[in-house]
């Protein structure tokens, strides 16, 4: 298996088109089961070429936020070389690495100054066949070669900026003596780290109210604060004029990223921040005219608009990264909300309101998906008791336990008690 891992922190320069490797749509997607990558066995390929095909058993990869010296997960799965005749190899090996890349534009003064640089994370070799005098004859079938590495907790999770980018791929050669074509393939492992203490602030839900020069009263609303990437985001507005010729002509939401990067080498840094996505509704203008006359003919109407809209958050790595906090690399997110309003004079106005949010990946399929209840019958253990329960005159003529004295191992099991930051925002 050769060694458990080698990390090197050597430099060198690279080419601004080298910098834009593509992402491909694999590494960009969520959890796969080991199952629906082990169909990949049993694709047979065309005519009598032989094949070779790394299979991963899990992808993708999450690094718990824990202790960064420790070993955080297992690189593992296999390389298949598939053959429809006897063939001959000098040599079958797969290469592990992963790099960091860097590049922008400095603006110094009239200049402005290319930054460009890139590092190696991490670099591991499997040998599984290797021949100096001659070559090896490998009868025809399959063969299988099986590959193991643990991860050390320090190793950046996968990044795909606009000016930076953490990439790690597999690549294994099947090499054939003379002039023949050597076998390769290429498979790209994504790294996502995940909290290991999860906020409760990130599970409450999110409310700003405000009046507006004492004109429109409005509410913003956000049933929780974070989400994972490839869902969506409902937000919901509620606004009462306090005046009939002010109104809301149209709200737009988006989803906006922050970035902070910072060079290894040099210590330069660099801020930069993009529209992800964004929607927008228009035809208040309609809702509050209804909402005015229905106040009028109906005093129990209180002229009050609603509005619910939904925010589409993108898959991964296309152009979102996940909330993370590196040295080289810090990435946040806010959801804005802008308000048009029109005050009494037919002025328009621009209200905008901002609210931190948490993109955080999938940890594993089916996360968010309770059992069945045949399935939680079958892994739960049932204590039966054979005594009957007291009665109830022996249950208030029996004396109680005091208070203050201390609990022992068999009392009863205090309240549960939800930490102070557990309170949702009003």
């Amino acid at each position: 298996m050769g060694k458990l891992f080698k990390t090197n922190f050597g430099y060198g320069g690279f080419s601004s088109t080298y910098f834009q490797e593509r992402i491909p749509d694999n590494v960009r997607g969520g959890y796969e089961s080991s199952a629906d990558l082990l169909k990949l066995s049993n694709v047979r390929p065309s005519g009598s070429k032989p094949q070779l095909k790394i299979v991963l058993l899990q992808k993708p990869l999450f690094i718990q936020d824990t202790d960064l010296d420790r070993p955080a997960c297992v690189l593992r799965g296999y390389l298949l070389l598939r053959l429809s005749e006897p063939t001959k190899f000098t040599e079958i090996a797969l290469d592990f690495g992963g790099k960091l890349k860097t590049c922008w534009m400095d603006n110094s003064g009239e200049y402005s100054v290319p930054h460009a640089e890139s590092r190696p994370i991490i670099e591991h070799r499997w040998t599984f066949l290797r021949s100096t005098n001659r070559a090896i004859r490998l009868d025809a079938g399959d063969h299988q070669y099986d590959f193991e590495l643990v991860l050390p907790g320090a190793l950046p999770e996968t990044v795909h900026t606009h000016h930076l980018s953490v990439v790690y791929k597999l690549r294994a050669v099947a090499r054939r003596p003379g002039f023949r074509l050597n076998l390769s393939d290429t498979e790209y492992v994504a790294i996502k780290r995940q909290p290991s203490t999860w906020s409760w602030t990130h599970l409450n839900s999110v409310s700003v109210t405000n009046i507006w020069n004492d004109l429109i009263q409005y509410e913003v609303f956000l049933p929780i604060r974070s989400c994972t990437d490839d869902e969506s985001v409902d937000v919901s507005f509620k606004f009462l004029p306090m005046d009939p010729i002010a109104k809301v002509l149209s709200v737009r939401i988006f989803l906006k990223e922050y970035a902070k990067y910072q060079s290894p080498v040099s210590g330069r840094h660099k801020d930069w921040s993009h529209i992800i996505s964004q929607t927008q509704s228009g035809g208040l203008l309609d809702q509050f005219d209804a909402a005015a006359a229905a106040s009028v003919t109906d005093p129990a109407s209180s002229g009050e608009v609603s509005l619910d809209m939904t925010l589409d958050i993108p898959t991964a790595y296309a152009r979102l990264q996940y909330d993370t906090t590196t040295p080289s690399l810090e990435v946040s997110h806010k959801i804005k909300c802008v308000l048009q309003l029109r005050d009494r004079l037919m002025q328009v106005h621009t209200v905008c309101i901002a609210i931190p949010f948490v993109v955080c990946p999938k940890t594993m399929e089916g996360m968010h998906n309770l059992p069945a209840y045949d399935t939680l019958e079958q892994h739960t253990t049932r204590v039966y008791s054979a005594m009957p329960p007291p009665s109830y005159e022996t249950a208030v003529s029996s004396p109680r336990r005091p208070t203050s004295s201390p609990r022992s191992s068999t009392g009863a099991v205090s309240p549960l008690r939800l930490p102070s930051n557990a309170i949702t925002v009003a």
